[in-house]
């Protein structure tokens, strides 16, 4: 029809060089690959490590392996970031609070909540998850499940207000594993308008701004323990391309973890 463009058999898909990169699951392109035009790409491309600003060096933040080993803090950091945290695609399909929960929405009045693969990994190693009783009712901003690692319990609050009505048979079947490892919901709540409320607290864009801001706390924290710290001192778990250590807080120290945690939860 006049006035409206369709895609036909001889018109490829324009996939987003986000997508293409493996970093979120599904964009599609509709600036014709004109990226500087592109609010998605300047809010993306904020996740890419400081010292590499061109898509053409590195195609995603999470997916690529740093080439050949520097002496330079940043790039160090760079290096042990997406060795611990690779492969945490991002969903477009929800909306990553503030909180450290995603919310997705399933109809106008029912959404699923769960956390993201990133976060799980940060807190590594997780003991278990407290989840809420189905029936309960919260209001937004009460502390709504917990997480458990060693000696830390670490509270989640509910970005939403309403009642849990399922808890994800997959994790009181298989607990944390196959939940990490899917990223999949751990609960659902339902409550009246509840598409409202998750659009109140903001768009696609300012989900991914909360998604960036835990990312650059994290790297924040580990360039500060970086410049305290010696290379003989850090090893060959970071610096040297040996075997990744994959508990944060043995990288940054016990008390600058603690106050990573405080940060963002």
């Amino acid at each position: 029809m006049k006035g409206h463009q369709r895609h036909t058999e001889f018109e490829p898909i324009q996939k987003c060089v986000w997508m293409q990169a493996n970093v979120v699951n599904y964009r599609l392109c509709n600036h014709n690959y004109q990226c500087e035009q592109c609010e998605f790409d300047k809010v993306m491309r904020g996740l890419l490590p400081e010292d590499c600003p061109d898509m053409s060096e590195r195609p995603g933040p999470l997916t690529t392996t740093v080439q050949g080993e520097s002496d330079t803090i940043q790039q160090r950091v760079n290096n042990y970031f997406i060795k611990l945290f690779g492969n945490c695609p991002i969903y477009l399909d929800r909306h990553y609070c503030s909180s450290q929960l995603w919310c997705r929405l399933e109809n106008d009045n029912c959404a699923a909540l769960g956390i993201n693969k990133f976060v799980l990994k940060l807190l590594h190693p997780v003991q278990r998850i407290v989840l809420p009783l189905v029936g309960n009712y919260y209001h937004s901003g009460q502390m709504i499940a917990l997480i458990i690692r060693d000696q830390q319990s670490i509270p989640l609050h509910s970005p939403i207000s309403g009642r849990v009505i399922a808890v994800n048979p997959t994790f009181e079947g298989n607990g944390i594993a196959l939940i990490t490892a899917e990223d999949d919901y751990l609960f659902k709540m339902e409550g009246k308008n509840l598409h409202r409320n998750v659009k109140q607290s903001g768009d696609e864009m300012m989900g991914l701004k909360n998604y960036l801001a835990t990312v650059n706390t994290v790297k924040c924290f580990l360039r500060e323990a970086l410049v305290e710290q010696t290379r003989e001192k850090i090893g060959q778990t970071m610096a040297d391309g040996g075997k990744c250590e994959n508990n944060l807080e043995r990288i940054i120290g016990k008390a600058a973890y603690l106050e990573l945690l405080h940060r963002l939860f």
